[in-house]
């Protein structure tokens, strides 16, 4: 157990008065240990492929153990602490939300959406099966199919930069020149 899961641990057996504000402080001590994380789609994928099936569950983000899409990018602390509005507006910007953040920016982009919000509306419909072009019949094979899809499209327009880059005006006078010789 890390110091600040111990701190943590012990500090859910304190007052409920007190605790929502030393939580939020020590909180954000305990996911700074994440923060130089690059979040992939490769990172997703290795992130849920490793997570058994009966850890999936859908509507929430963690009942009884299991958890959804979004339920799995987050701690704990976090899922107990987000369902108060004011602790999340006031957080919702910090590192420990860089994780969530990079899943939804992702599914945001891959749709084509204007805002953050909106990737996370489509994370949950990925993940309980009401998006069209997910319906297989267990959460985490909807999961891995919607991060496959958005690797597929990200490698063919990797692959589109590359051609451009390679026929810009300076690699066409080398190839011209290279032809000659």
């Amino acid at each position: 157990m890390t110091p600040a899961n111990h701190i943590i641990e012990n500090l859910t057996r304190n007052d409920h008065d007190t605790f929502p504000l030393q939580r939020s402080r020590l909180f954000t001590l305990s996911i700074n240990l994440k923060n130089n994380m690059e979040y992939t789609v490769d990172y997703f994928i290795k992130k849920f492929e490793a997570i058994p099936e009966n850890l999936f569950t859908t509507d929430k983000f963690e009942f009884m153990g299991k958890r959804c899409m979004i339920g799995h990018t987050m701690t704990m602390q976090m899922i107990l602490m987000v369902r108060d509005k004011n602790w999340f507006d006031a957080h919702k910007n910090d590192d420990c939300f860089n994780e969530v953040r990079a899943l939804c920016t992702l599914i945001k982009q891959f749709f084509g959406l204007d805002n953050l919000l909106m990737g996370s509306v489509i994370a949950y419909q990925i993940n309980n099966g009401l998006h069209p072009d997910y319906q297989q019949a267990i959460v985490k094979q909807r999961v891995l199919a919607a991060l496959y899809d958005i690797k597929a499209k990200q490698q063919s327009e990797t692959k589109e930069r590359i051609i451009y880059v390679a026929f810009d005006s300076e690699a066409k006078k080398l190839k011209e020149t290279l032809a000659v010789n």
